[in-house]
């Protein structure tokens, strides 16, 4: 009997022990820790100037490196002055239309996002195509009447000769919504799709035509504009481009998988 007991009071003695050797190790590691994290703050509180005015620097750099790349101060006067990336990434840029010429042609001032005051600006009109739409007289004369004068961002979708095929929105303002000139012009029955003879390369220039044939298919049906009195059936053209799209998309589906 007092041999388990002495038994017990030893089991009870080593696991006091070991709580207490535990505890030890525990408030050792905390002091270590705390010790590093105070030597953290302690070397941040030294070279916070350093710090944050790299900080800055970093900043800076960044934005030099955005502003370099989207060409925020560069004026373009000219088609060879706008970057390739803008058309093959379709990057929109804003410009005031200064004449419509031969009624379809937009020619746009560019303007760009910052302007630098020492820097000399140059003069000279982008020459825009409105893209996917056949321009009739009707048509340019709305363009004279709506757009002419007036600010629109341009998003350009490929070089063709000596204009530019983009979709032009028209700016309303602050809070208010943008209109899709090349979208007006169908959806009013002011003209009539330029359907292409062969399919544009750009997927941006395919999705906007399905939407000019879309809208083109509504105002037929509303009788609105050009097909109030209408002498030509849009359905063998719209026919001939989803054949012309259908083809493609399953060769491009073919040469993916085959790849």
């Amino acid at each position: 009997m007092s041999g388990d007991k002495i038994l017990g009071e030893s089991e009870s003695e080593r696991k006091a022990a070991i709580t207490a050797a535990d505890g030890v190790g525990t408030s050792l590691l905390t002091k270590k820790d705390r010790s590093l994290l105070d030597s953290v703050f302690i070397l941040i509180d030294e070279n916070i100037r350093t710090i944050r005015y790299s900080l800055y620097a970093v900043g800076a750099i960044g934005a030099l490196i955005l502003a370099r790349s989207l060409h925020v101060h560069k004026k373009f006067t000219k088609l060879s002055d706008i970057p390739v990336e803008f058309i093959t990434k379709n990057i929109s840029f804003r410009g005031h239309v200064k004449a419509v010429d031969r009624g379809h042609l937009l020619h746009v001032d560019h303007l760009p996002i910052y302007t630098l005051r020492w820097l000399p600006s140059g003069e000279g009109l982008l020459p825009v195509r409105l893209a996917g739409v056949r321009i009739s007289p009707v048509g340019s004369k709305w363009l004279a009447d709506k757009v002419m004068g007036n600010v629109v961002k341009v998003t350009p979708l490929q070089l063709v000769n000596d204009a530019m095929d983009s979709v032009v929105f028209l700016e309303k303002g602050f809070l208010r919504r943008s209109t899709c000139v090349n979208k007006a012009l169908i959806e009013q029955g002011l003209c009539k799709v330029d359907y292409p003879d062969t399919l544009p390369s750009s997927d941006a220039y395919r999705r906007l035509l399905d939407s000019l044939i879309a809208c083109e298919t509504r105002a037929d049906r509303k009788g609105k504009g050009l097909w109030g009195n209408r002498t030509t059936d849009i359905t063998s053209q719209q026919r001939r481009w989803s054949l012309k799209n259908s083809w493609n998309w399953l060769c491009g589906k073919f040469v993916k998988r085959k790849s």
